[in-house]
């Protein structure tokens, strides 16, 4: 009777074997799920860390441009909020700056011509005025200079006021008084004269002078010339 029902059961043995051996190999080859660390926020060097640590692999998506956070934070990531495998790839957007816009060349425009290339490249400046023999309004220079990349927007120009009362003084020196004193009344210059020899001598020699030769003068604030004479 036993036996009877030993072999009415042994039909069930294959089909157990099969379920424990199903089961077995299920659980050796299994892969464990992990949840996906949430880096958003963190600095690509930090995120990188951390994807390695969970034997996961992090991919750069896309490049954001944002102006305040700092260059190559993560903006964003997928998948998020959920269980991965190990070795899975993980997708960023990752920030960056926007790129500093290259000064264009600005010497020698008139602030028409200025206007319009600064809208153009869409860049403002700050202008300063100095005295200049160019005709007023001319961009004589310029910080940064042409082809270097533009630093927090801090752009200067530097414009002709058309002062046209600038003269390099002459060497007065060695040339008779009279024609010293011909040639400074011709641009109505005041003169001092201090005398070493006799005032009435027609021989009498400029000496010294001031404002030296050379000096750049303003006509417009020289109030006299101051000349040595002798012979």
């Amino acid at each position: 009777m036993q036996i009877n029902f030993l072999k009415n059961l042994s039909w069930l043995v294959p089909f157990l074997a099969f379920i424990l051996g199903y089961q077995l190999l299920n659980h050796l080859y299994t892969v464990h799920k992990i949840p996906t660390p949430n880096l958003v926020g963190k600095k690509l060097t930090e995120a990188i860390k951390i994807s390695s640590e969970h034997n996961l692999n992090l991919r750069i998506l896309s490049e954001q441009i944002d102006q305040d956070l700092p260059e190559n934070t993560i903006l964003s990531q997928k998948p998020n909020h959920q269980n991965i495998r190990p070795n899975q790839a993980i997708f960023v957007v990752i920030s960056k700056k926007p790129q500093s816009p290259i000064v264009p060349n600005l010497c020698g425009c008139n602030e028409s011509e200025l206007t319009t290339l600064l809208a153009k490249s869409k860049l403002k400046t700050k202008n300063y005025y100095l005295p200049s023999l160019l005709p007023k309004g001319l961009c004589i220079c310029q910080t940064p200079s042409t082809n270097q990349e533009l630093a927090q927007n801090k752009l200067i120009t530097y414009l002709s006021s058309g002062s046209t009362k600038w003269m390099i003084m002459p060497n007065l020196t060695n040339h008779l008084l009279p024609e010293v004193k011909e040639f400074l009344d011709q641009h109505n210059l005041k003169i001092n004269i201090k005398y070493l020899s006799d005032p009435k001598s027609l021989s009498n020699l400029v000496i010294e002078q001031q404002p030296a030769a050379g000096t750049i003068i303003d006509l417009d604030k020289l109030t006299q010339i101051d000349l040595c004479v002798g012979l």
